[in-house]
């Protein structure tokens, strides 16, 4: 049952305004059944004004889809609901509109109504665009890092050691324990990757013997790991990355003067070891170095192949590792932001792959190059000058399923998939240079680190929420 009352904007557990409570009751299922409440806590953006036409609003319980629409008066209201406690997982989704136009809206992770009571917080974002976190950074660090914790939130490494978890239940930041000084290796060396058993690795193999350390969340502990080819690995500056999809292994193309590939596990064996392995068949044909990888996935194969886009050394513009096709004219083009545009089931339309932005011969280019890939036949690319309306040295993209967006030097541009045809659509996109995304299971992804256009670093994270309208 859904309770809805009038009521003022209540202030969130972080201080985070204006944030209203949504109250989860659960009846125990024990001899003594007490009542239970599960708060919710809903952050808006730190600007709303544009959230204040709000007259409806809908909420949604995946995976079974009930959905509660009850009218509102801007950010004025909370609610309760109240239900039989479950332990089977689902999710709580929250849409805001005036009229039929959705404003914003946010998830939660999934979650069960009869676990452990840790409280539970949404984000409403504007679909399509970036909004601003509520809260400001007391010091922000530029060069923080940040990846996912799997099934707990966003991790973040300063440059000092010091870490932290935006626990993606609550919303809330929990100090970590420090990556140790003893590290060996510098802040921008490597970077930080999501395992698959929930820890995080802090990999570094640019400027130091290859090192790594390891997070657990639950123990709130940094260890140093062994890996076992760490000397044949040798020094990769600037190469290309690629994760599988299970967050298994990490492969590393390239970089430095190597033109092999190494793959090196993200989950260490129970003596502590992460096991490397030269990847068989792949040669490069120089050591691309600032170049961009992403998989060629197949119907049923999401690794099946991979295209490696751009290098600094002027070279054909991509290579096929299944193959070792070359594909385009010879470019210096390092630092493309790129994403699979289309991969459709085997048999029908081709895939795609888009890139933008990067150094083109050194200087900052709004060039794009676009790939279609069919099985059995050449890679097509076709290149436009001057895609975007202003040159992107060091881009970011966002997807959901209606487009790609480029940002980057404080602009914000939407792609259409399909068409290409590109939009610039009003967005708080402050970012200019650095930073990092981090896609969370909420389905929010985060922006973080990073400086605006005149080097200051950026007080405020930005959040994406996918577009669900067109």
């Amino acid at each position: 049952m859904v309770r809805v009352r009038k009521a003022g904007a209540i202030e969130g557990e972080l201080g985070l305004a204006p944030a209203f409570m949504l109250l989860a009751a659960s009846v125990s299922v024990s001899a003594c059944e007490q009542a239970r409440e599960l708060p919710v806590t809903v952050l808006f953006p730190a600007d709303t004004s544009d959230l204040l036409r709000a007259n409806n609003a809908s909420l949604v319980l995946r995976p079974n889809g009930d959905t509660y629409s009850f009218a509102v008066s801007g950010l004025q209201f909370s609610l309760e609901l109240e239900g039989e406690p479950s332990t089977a997982l689902q999710q709580l989704e929250l849409y805001l509109a005036a009229d039929d136009e959705l404003l914003a809206w946010g998830s939660t992770p999934p979650f069960s109504t009869a676990g452990p009571d840790i409280g539970l917080a949404v984000f409403l974002g504007r679909p399509g665009a970036l909004s601003s976190w509520p809260t400001a950074l007391d010091s922000p660090d530029p060069k923080l890092l940040a990846t996912e914790a799997l099934a707990r939130g966003m991790l973040m490494v300063e440059a000092d050691g010091d870490t932290f978890l935006l626990n993606h239940y609550t919303l809330q930041i929990e100090a970590g324990a420090r990556l140790p000084d003893t590290v060996g290796f510098a802040p921008d060396d490597g970077g930080l990757f999501s395992a698959r058993d929930g820890s995080v690795i802090r990999l570094a193999w640019e400027q130091v013997v290859a090192s790594a350390w390891r997070y657990d969340p639950g123990a709130d502990r940094w260890t140093l790991l062994e890996l076992d080819m760490a000397e044949s690995i040798g020094l990769r500056p600037g190469a290309a990355t690629l994760v599988d999809p299970d967050r298994s292994r990490i492969y590393v193309l390239g970089g430095g003067e190597a033109t092999d590939a190494v793959a090196i596990d993200l989950v260490p064996t129970a003596a502590g070891v992460l096991q490397v392995a030269l990847v068989e068949g792949i040669t490069l044909d120089h050591p691309r170095v600032g170049a961009t990888a992403i998989w060629i996935p197949t119907a049923d194969n999401p690794t099946a192949d991979a295209l490696i886009i751009g290098g600094e050394q002027p070279g054909p513009l991509a290579l096929r590792t299944s193959s070792g096709e070359l594909v385009g004219p010879e470019l210096g083009w390092r630092d493309l932001a790129c994403a699979l545009e289309s991969s459709p089931p085997e048999g029908s339309e081709p895939a795609s792959i888009s890139c933008f932005g990067g150094l083109l011969d050194a200087l900052p280019t709004a060039d794009a190059a676009h790939f279609t890939i069919r099985a059995g036949e050449p890679i097509e690319l076709t290149l436009s000058e001057s895609f975007l309306p202003v040159a992107l040295a060091e881009p970011l993209l966002f997807t959901d399923a209606t487009a790609l967006y480029a940002q980057g030097e404080g602009r914000w541009f939407r792609i259409e998939r399909g068409s290409q045809t590109v939009e610039a659509p009003s967005s708080a996109a402050k970012r200019a240079r650095g930073g990092h995304l981090v896609s969370l299971a909420n389905g929010a992804t985060f922006l973080v680190g990073g400086v605006d256009q005149d080097g200051v670093a950026l007080e405020r994270w930005q959040v994406f929420m996918p577009d669900l309208e067109r």
